[in-house]
């Protein structure tokens, strides 16, 4: 069961009629006494001790997300580099996953002030319908300057862009930290995708969070780079649908 706590008043169930999506990096900058920040959202690391390869697709991705572009090279040599990578900043969205029955007062083990939930039925059309909601919610100062910048300069249209939802729940690891020791490599969550694998798995000591996340990104539909937004969360206008309820 997939499950929202929340304050009363911000249950679009009820008089309120949106829902905030986060993103990456204004989790990762809250106060860090606050119990749903997160130092490390979207960052891991890799020790490398030695590697040495002709690159093939997978690893140019690999290191284009750690902002290494290849370019041309015929083979990519390292020694003792450590690799620290950042998830371009997307929307987030965030729920509990809830084996059993839900009981009085989980909310409130999150957060005093959580009195009021609701559960969503559906993850994949909640995707969807999220999806629409955020497009249309859009508009061209929900990006950073960089990306502004791109979709102005390309003559783009809010309405031409690409929206893509992924979602699963959150893996829970000693480290985010991954190492290749010559042919030799670790990967610290094999259960997701590289690309995003840094934004669907925490620290341990988030573990009590039963987190489950939709990640919302958003990619110019001429080449497919991945566009990024600003650090403010986004209060989308909600229009009811069977994807979430009591």
């Amino acid at each position: 069961m997939l499950v929202k706590f929340c304050e009363h008043k911000y249950n679009p169930l009820g008089a309120c009629k949106t829902i905030r999506l986060g993103t990456i990096e204004y989790y990762r900058t809250l106060n860090p006494s606050f119990t749903i920040a997160d130092p490390h959202e979207g960052v891991d690391s890799y020790d490398v001790d030695y590697f040495s390869e002709v690159p093939n697709e997978e690893c140019k991705k690999f290191l284009a997300n750690g902002y290494f572009n290849l370019g041309d090279a015929k083979r990519v040599t390292m020694v003792g580099v450590k690799i620290k990578r950042t998830h371009p900043n997307c929307y987030i969205w965030c729920c509990k996953k809830i084996e059993g029955q839900l009981k009085k007062g989980d909310g409130r083990s999150i957060d005093v002030k959580y009195s009021s939930h609701y559960i969503i039925k559906s993850p994949e059309e909640f995707a969807n319908h999220a999806k629409k909601m955020l497009h249309q919610n859009l508009s061209i100062d929900s990006f950073d300057e960089s990306s502004q910048h791109y979709i102005s300069g390309n003559s783009l249209s809010i309405t031409d862009l690409e929206l893509h939802c992924y979602y699963d729940e959150i893996r829970y690891v000693p480290q985010k930290m991954g190492a290749f020791f010559g042919e030799h490599s670790f990967h610290y969550n094999q259960d997701i995708p590289d690309f995003i694998r840094h934004v669907f798995t925490k620290p341990e000591k988030h573990k009590h969070e039963s987190e489950f996340r939709f990640l919302f990104s958003i990619f110019c539909p001429i080449n497919k780079r991945l566009l990024t937004v600003k650090k403010d969360p986004i209060n989308l206008q909600w229009i009811p649908n069977s994807a979430i309820g009591l």
